[in-house]
């Protein structure tokens, strides 16, 4: 831990603090959590998903994991560091801004690569898409998990941006659920505000039904209801561009990620192909996104850096 230089605590989560610091003698900073679980052991930290998922990715969009360092019983991730997330970017940016199609194309061509691999994120949402630059990496992979896997839970991701599978209790699912969060993400950047923002996992299905309607053709959706005693309510439903300000192709492509069914989804590869990505996205370019004054950059990577000598690199 001697080699960084503690610079400041930029947020402090559930599952660990995160600082940034500067690897001394460069003019580069990363970003360290300091894992709020204690860990014992090296099989410990290896099954880990952000440890034993990230080592085995390499993609130009999902964060990378530079190291893991292990003092005593405590856990530290160095990560590469990130101005600022997608939340804030939206914050202070219109929907309007040159960078914002290559974000969401960058986003999703990070899940493509992931889902591609056999993984699936579990917690996409404005907050875990970072940003430097003109560059948008997907972070925080504490729930991430291998697709297929049994003994799937339903909670995982947050509310707003959770998949109705998984609202209904399903312990089925597959990287579909990521695509319908990027739905809800893709929506929100041109609403000004979140889709879905409900206040609980019946409210959070109620105005999902509201915006969709009743899931007529959705057999599983109807079964999963019936098992968790859940009775959807006979909304009509609503067209996209009735109240979102989007481009005609962005709302096409949300059409097909905010399905009920999530086998009929497109997945990552196929919203890639679809016009509002691939024939849009403007082309790359550097700009200052405040990395000082961001105020979602201090939840951005979750981090608390202790300089000790002690510290052991575990790879």
């Amino acid at each position: 831990m001697d080699k960084y230089k503690y610079i400041k605590t930029i947020g402090d989560g559930s599952y660990g603090v995160v600082s940034k610091a500067l690897i001394k003698g460069t003019r580069d900073f990363v970003a360290i959590k300091k894992l709020k679980q204690g860990i014992h052991s090296w099989n410990e930290c290896s099954e880990l998903p952000e440890v034993s998922i990230l080592r085995k990715l390499n993609h130009a969009n999902i964060i990378r994991l530079r190291e893991v360092l292990h003092e005593d019983d405590d856990v530290y991730l160095v990560f590469d560091y990130m101005e600022c997330s997608l939340i804030d970017f939206m914050e202070r940016s219109p929907s309007s801004h040159p960078l914002i199609i290559s974000f969401i194309r960058q986003a999703i061509e990070g899940l493509a690569y992931l889902h591609q691999s056999g993984y699936m994120h579990r917690d996409v949402k404005p907050e875990n898409i970072l940003i430097s630059n003109d560059i948008c990496k997907i972070g925080d992979f504490g729930c991430a998990k291998k697709t297929g896997c049994p003994k799937n839970t339903d909670r995982i991701t947050t509310l707003w941006y959770r998949a109705p599978e998984i609202l209904l209790r399903s312990s089925i699912y597959s990287s579909a659920i990521d695509m319908f969060a990027m739905g809800c993400i893709i929506a929100e950047i041109y609403y000004g505000r979140p889709l879905f923002p409900g206040s609980s996992e019946d409210d959070q299905l109620e105005r999902i039904t509201y915006l969709l309607g009743f899931p007529n053709n959705w057999k599983d959706g109807l079964s999963l209801a019936k098992k968790c005693g859940y009775h959807f309510k006979e909304y009509p439903g609503m067209l996209l561009n009735d109240f979102l300000q989007a481009p005609r192709q962005a709302i096409r492509l949300m059409e097909f990620l905010l399905r009920w069914d999530p086998k009929e989804r497109y997945t990552a590869v196929q919203a890639l192909q679809h016009p509002f990505l691939s024939e849009n996205a403007p082309g790359r370019r550097k700009l200052n996104l405040f990395p000082d004054q961001s105020r979602s950059a201090e939840r951005v990577n979750n981090f608390s850096l202790i300089a000790s000598p002690k510290a052991r690199r575990l790879f």
